[in-house]
């Protein structure tokens, strides 16, 4: 074995950066585990069954019986009309449309999607 002699204020800084290496260490794996947790814990959240404010899709038909101002969409040829409940048509020409459950209407015209929100009758194209 081969003893190196070293003074004693190099062994004291040797073992204050030894010291200071090993508590950055531990200051870095404890950031990382609480990121891990953190990140697991949102995770089992954003996977959980339980309804957090999304919309559904529902069919048209469905729509059309429980829409909130009594608009209806109506089949003419190859698109559909958005019709109030006096059959006036409102909107003329929709397409690829999607409704939801608490009676918003996603649609397509003119190549633009527009949305019919739950308490208007005109879309926002």
């Amino acid at each position: 074995m081969l003893i190196i002699p070293v003074r004693a204020n190099k062994v004291k800084l040797l073992a204050l950066k030894v010291c200071k290496l090993s508590l950055s260490v531990s200051i870095a794996l404890t950031a990382l585990s609480a990121v891990s947790i953190t990140t697991i814990q949102s995770a089992h959240a954003s996977t959980c069954s339980c309804d957090q404010g999304k919309l559904y899709t529902i069919d048209i038909e469905e729509l059309n019986g429980i829409h909130p101002h009594q608009l209806t969409l109506k089949a003419n040829n190859a698109y559909y009309q958005l019709v109030d409940d006096k059959g006036s048509v409102i909107q003329d020409k929709l397409y690829d449309i999607n409704a939801y459950e608490d009676g918003r209407i996603v649609a397509k015209r003119n190549g633009l999607f527009g949305a019919l929100d739950a308490t208007e009758r005109h879309f926002r194209f």
